[in-house]
């Protein structure tokens, strides 16, 4: 158990280690596959998926107007439509849990 700042970090340590709550490792990120850089423009800021207004990454014309535009696979965890490499939320904890 790494505290960082034991005194900032002793609050929110002591439900932990007095057991009231269960230890988890959980991602705050979503993990793409290295295909997602090849679909999305860096200007492209939509979140939901669709065409892009922007040209697709990799076109090497120097008349950018005849480059195929790109398609956005969609942005975060809510509108991505593939299949991430690791979801939103992944990770271990030590307690079991039914729905």
């Amino acid at each position: 158990l790494h505290a960082g700042v034991p005194a900032v970090a002793a609050i929110g340590l002591s439900p932990l280690l007095y057991g009231l709550v269960s230890p988890a490792g959980r991602l705050v990120q979503t993990v793409y596959p290295a295909s997602f850089a090849t679909q999305l423009s860096i200007f492209d800021m939509n979140m939901r998926p669709g065409p892009s207004k922007w040209p697709a990454p990799g076109c090497t014309n120097p008349d950018r107007s005849k480059c195929p535009m790109g398609t956005n696979p969609g942005r975060t965890h809510r509108f991505y439509t593939g299949t991430p490499v690791l979801p939103f939320g992944f990770g271990l904890s030590f307690s079991i849990f039914a729905y």
